[in-house]
């Protein structure tokens, strides 16, 4: 059964990909009774994780322009476009040299949260109301239907009953993919 919070979360990714930030600030402003109490870390380690394994969103980087102009003479050797680091690689005392490219060329990645392109139109058209409800209600609500159904091929009432058809004549869903 799915969370409400995480639906919210992908009925706002199908707008397009936001920044982790920007996707709590709209979370906060949006829906600010569901996610009151619940921290961007929380967010991020438990909502996000959960959906990212079950393949619902996905991280992706979007590249900007070069994060600083270096003036030509600092990119005239290589060396100076390089800084170096000492990182500990795996055993203490034991030191690797790390470098990394600064300078001309260097792009700001920034990462964002995309929904899975198969759920975009699903979400999109999704109703604000649908997605706050649990999907333990719906699913109690059609099982209750599919008793009273049952109840006629046990010879409990005399009267048959479309469980499916009174489910939609009251406006409910008739299974969690609806």
């Amino acid at each position: 059964m799915e969370n409400p919070r995480s639906v919210l979360i992908k009925k706002v990714l199908s707008q397009g990909p936001l920044s982790i930030d920007n996707l709590v600030a709209k979370l906060y402003l949006d829906f600010p009774a569901e996610f009151d109490k619940v921290s961007k870390t929380k967010i991020k380690k438990v909502y996000l994780k959960n959906l990212k394994n079950f393949g619902h969103v996905r991280p992706i980087i979007l590249r900007d322009a070069p994060t600083e102009n270096v003036s030509t003479e600092n990119s005239v050797a290589s060396e100076a476009n390089v800084e170096e680091s000492n990182a500990v690689a795996g055993k203490k005392g034991k030191k690797q040299k790390v470098k990394k490219a600064q300078g001309v060329g260097a792009l700001k990645e920034n990462w964002a949260w995309s929904l899975n392109s198969s759920l975009v139109e699903k979400y999109k058209n999704m109703n604000i109301e649908d997605a706050r409800i649990p999907s333990g209600v719906i699913l109690d609500r059609i099982n209750k239907e599919r008793l009273k159904s049952k109840d006629f091929w046990t010879g409990k009432t005399d009267l048959p009953h479309d469980w499916k058809d009174q489910l939609t004549k009251k406006g409910q869903k008739t299974s969690l993919y609806d």
